[in-house]
């Protein structure tokens, strides 16, 4: 299964989800996130590549939440 971030706005998120700053994020996510998000606005990312792990929205400048099949 894949992940999409889909950018959306900070007033779209519930109170009990969780989100990553881009600091917290693994060093290969920091890597990769810049261009993924880049190349469309959003993206579906290998999940070798990444790791999103506990997170349901990430902020990267913008907010953006992991989609999960």
């Amino acid at each position: 299964m894949d992940d999409e971030l889909v950018h959306c706005n900070a007033t779209d998120i519930q109170g009990d989800s969780r989100v990553c700053h881009y600091d917290e994020l693994a060093e290969a996510t920091k890597e990769r996130l810049p261009a993924l998000l880049k190349s469309n606005g959003g993206a579906t990312m290998p999940p070798i590549e990444v790791d999103f792990d506990g997170c349901d929205y990430v902020k990267y400048v913008e907010y953006y939440e992991i989609v999960r099949d």
